[in-house]
């Protein structure tokens, strides 16, 4: 039962995703992280600061659970800069993403000449998750996820006959 509520959220998520991809113009394009998944972290971290402040607050119960709580918050807390940041460019010629770790601004950029190999994953239903590509000497050079808004576009533009199928 675990297993198929889990399957029903992800599906939510990740079709809220896709819907918000459908707004892209043709052409080049901005990813950033789905909404949902922005909204579902922040209440996430919320929860979690307020959730482990006010069982750490009460004396009679054991503080264990309020400190992990509130552990698991903060860390909430310290990923939201980067899911709120987060920003890709595709276009023909580059695939480039571009966010913050803390406070830290990350940047990479790859140019499709460069991608010889890609890696698609999916579920245990054949669903697409992720998409990585790889140089010449097989070293990975960045990857997507299906978080973000244009995840479908970069897949099929993975497609290409010219970027070969790496097995494991």
């Amino acid at each position: 039962m675990r297993r198929y509520s889990s399957k029903i959220i992800s599906d939510i998520m990740d079709s809220s995703v896709e819907k918000e991809g459908r707004d892209i113009p043709p052409g080049k394009f901005v990813g950033r992280s789905g909404k949902i998944y922005k909204v579902s972290l922040s209440i996430a971290t919320l929860l979690g600061i307020i959730g482990g402040a006010i069982l750490l607050s009460i004396p009679e119960i054991n503080n264990f659970i309020g400190a992990i709580l509130l552990v698991l918050g903060v860390g909430a807390l310290l990923l939201l800069p980067t899911f709120f940041s987060y920003r890709c460019y595709i276009d023909n010629e580059i695939l480039a993403e571009e966010y913050l770790i803390i406070l830290y601004r990350r940047k990479k950029e790859v140019k499709w000449s460069d991608i010889k190999y890609k890696r698609i994953d999916e579920d245990e239903f054949g669903k697409i998750t992720s998409v990585r590509f790889y140089g010449e000497d097989k070293r990975k050079l960045i990857d997507f996820d299906n978080s973000i808004v244009g995840f479908q576009r970069i897949v099929n533009l993975a497609k290409r006959s010219s970027i070969k199928t790496m097995r494991d």
